[in-house]
């Protein structure tokens, strides 16, 4: 067969220290499988992400395009349009893949027949407790969950030209939305151990996973255009009045001063609480339950967060400050929305 089977696409804003492990990777996996094209999508980088591919485009099988100020499903859409492969892989910039990962990919999705297909990302090799906490919480597997985030995902061109691609009109959240609007199409997503990435940026401090889960909370409706059962959704409302019924509850004339305090502390805690032992039904392990719960706390206030914003309409950049890590490089970095609900756990494809 002339010209290649797979399309690797990358997008990129602001990404640079990891963009180029990933891009090191991804090139030595096309140049093992030999029929792999990759093509890198830049969004308006300032951090020199440019002047640094201008070293690889000597390096066959290699576009470097630029889209600027786009959002990150418009960033996926254009490299996708530039593309010629029967399957489309899309791996975040900060994502180290296999040296077997293209290979992998066309056994699945043209030999197997797999439309779409992918895997959760993983750890690096040393994670801070925030990130290794928060990924032991969603790590399960699921034979076909409702999407595959975006970071890790091969989807059949077929397929996604029927689904029509990712929504270009959400900040976040299109992985699941696409995922969504595959599932409806007759695309089912079925993951594969045997296609695993390094996910080498992720928040390492509460202030830090603060910011990005307010940013991914921008996209909180995506999916609620295709059903209104969704879980992270409806538990953010929850939490929000349950707060307010925690401060209602420190008015209270008849109460005594602790039986108010224990009652507000505990409705501020209880959606928190309920998420942890769901977690733990789901996944019949929570090795840390008071850094579980912590989190927990911290990602429905950051939602919350991302709620009022969206109410006001306060654009994310004004909202976050021009300088915020979270938009800024996750605007379209490949920074994609690994909601809950992602994975479970019996066998591999």
């Amino acid at each position: 067969m002339t010209g290649p089977v797979i399309s690797a696409i990358i997008p990129v804003y602001n990404g640079l220290p990891e963009l180029l492990p990933c891009l090191e990777s991804v090139l030595a996996a096309a140049a093992r499988h030999g029929r792999t094209e990759v093509i890198v999508v830049d969004n308006g980088s300032t951090d020199g992400t440019l002047a640094a591919l201008a070293g690889y485009r000597e390096r066959p099988g290699l576009q470097i395009l630029t889209h600027p100020h786009s959002s990150i499903g418009a960033v996926r859409n254009a490299g996708a349009r530039h593309s010629s492969g029967a399957v489309l892989v899309f791996i975040d910039s900060d994502c180290v893949v296999g040296a077997e990962h293209f290979t992998n990919v066309e056994a699945l999705v043209l030999d197997q027949g797999v439309p779409v297909t992918g895997l959760r990302v993983g750890l690096p090799a040393d994670p801070h407790w925030v990130e290794a906490t928060w990924h032991q919480l969603h790590d399960r597997w699921m034979d076909a969950p409702p999407y595959i985030n975006s970071g890790n995902l091969a989807v059949a061109r077929g397929a996604y030209l029927v689904a029509g691609g990712f929504a270009e009109d959400l900040t976040t959240g299109e992985d699941a939305e696409f995922g969504a609007r595959l599932a409806r199409a007759g695309f089912p997503s079925h993951p594969s151990r045997r296609l695993p990435v390094q996910h080498l940026r992720n928040p390492q401090s509460l202030a830090a996973f603060y910011r990005k889960e307010t940013w991914r909370g921008l996209g909180m409706f995506g999916t609620f255009r295709h059903s209104w059962m969704d879980k992270p959704l409806l538990m953010t409302f929850a939490h929000g009045v349950l707060i307010l019924g925690g401060l209602v509850s420190l008015a209270l004339p008849q109460a005594t001063w602790a039986t108010r305090l224990a009652l507000a502390v505990g409705l501020v805690w209880l959606v928190p609480a309920a998420a942890v032992v769901y977690r733990y039904v789901e996944t019949r392990r929570v090795t840390r339950p008071l850094r579980s719960l912590l989190l927990y706390q911290v990602y429905f206030l950051a939602r919350l967060s991302a709620l009022a914003w969206l109410v006001s309409g306060v654009p994310p950049t004004q909202a976050f400050g021009t300088g915020s890590a979270a938009v800024e490089r996750g605007k379209a970095s490949g920074a994609s929305d690994r909601t809950p609900d992602t994975m479970a756990d019996r066998a591999p494809t």
